[in-house]
């Protein structure tokens, strides 16, 4: 129990043997105020290293993706023969694993292919910003998958594709010139594709032949002044991510919403980094030398 000043801790086995040892902290600053008192009830070497064991299944249960027989193994190796022998056998504790995960509250993954909608709780993040922008719903895998095929297998419908993807190396102020002569000139079996770069770069045309605002405006995935300045063009930093993104997931593929979970966990992460960057904080930086000295 706790109060305005401080907090008071009895003995885990307080019920089990009345065991009336007590501890004092304070409950702004966590330090102790009272040590503990002496214990009068019955313990041995091995409760504490249980406990520990116990703690361990629990943290990575609901920190990590490993299956529950990886998690046990693992959290084998720091106990002794003896301690051992005083844990439950070891499908109580994988059916243990599985109880704590069904706790957490996480959505369970679709079963249905062709689910309706994503669930809320996954199209914002943890301040309720919106995530997810689009749901594009049932039936446009199927449209994809046919324009990846044509992609793969007929050369001239691929080449008209990386015309349309040269745009971003156009000058700003000619990209949209670019994407409608494009749009006259190429056939209307592209007319799906033009329609989503209209409705994501370039902006819908209005009635008075103005365009609204995109999803995403040319200057952010312009290429021209990189290409001409001979700036840096390589994936690196994209591969360092990608790296990262993958000892996030812990495993290859996973679920569509442990995905999107994981996701927005990191974009949680990026904020906080973000956060500390403005309020005075330098990134790290990397040792010039560092490849060298590894």
């Amino acid at each position: 129990r706790s109060t305005n000043k401080k907090t008071y801790w009895r003995c885990v086995n307080y019920l089990r043997d009345r065991c009336h040892s007590r501890l004092h902290t304070c409950i702004i600053t966590n330090d102790v105020i009272k040590p503990p008192t002496k214990h009068t009830c019955t313990t041995d070497g091995s409760s504490l290293e249980v406990r520990k064991f116990n703690e361990e299944i629990a943290h990575r249960a609901r920190n990590t993706q490993e299956i529950p027989g990886v998690i046990v193994t693992n959290c084998y190796k720091a106990l002794s023969d003896q301690r051992i022998a005083r844990l439950p056998i070891r499908d109580n504790i994988k059916r243990r694993i599985r109880m704590v995960r069904q706790n957490k509250n996480i959505v369970n993954a679709p079963n249905d292919p062709n689910f309706t909608s994503i669930p809320t709780s996954l199209t914002k993040t943890v301040r309720d910003d919106m995530f997810l922008r689009c749901d594009t719903g049932p039936g446009m895998s199927s449209k994809a998958l046919g324009y990846q095929n044509k992609y793969e297998n007929e050369p001239e419908f691929s080449h008209n594709i990386h015309k349309i993807a040269a745009l971003v190396f156009l000058k700003p102020d000619d990209v949209v010139k670019g994407f409608e002569d494009l749009s006259v000139d190429l056939g209307d079996e592209y007319q799906a594709v033009f329609d989503y770069i209209e409705e994501t770069y370039i902006g819908r045309l209005r009635a008075n032949h103005t365009r609204r605002k995109p999803l995403f405006i040319i200057d952010f995935c312009k290429m021209f002044h990189r290409t001409t300045e001979s700036l840096m063009r390589t994936n690196n930093s994209a591969e360092a991510y990608h790296r990262r993104i993958n000892s996030i997931f812990q495993c290859s593929h996973p679920t569509l919403w442990v995905f999107l979970q994981k996701l927005i966990d990191e974009q949680n992460a990026t904020h906080t980094d973000v956060v500390h960057i403005k309020s005075g904080q330098a990134p790290k930086s990397k040792k010039k030398n560092e490849r060298f000295e590894k």
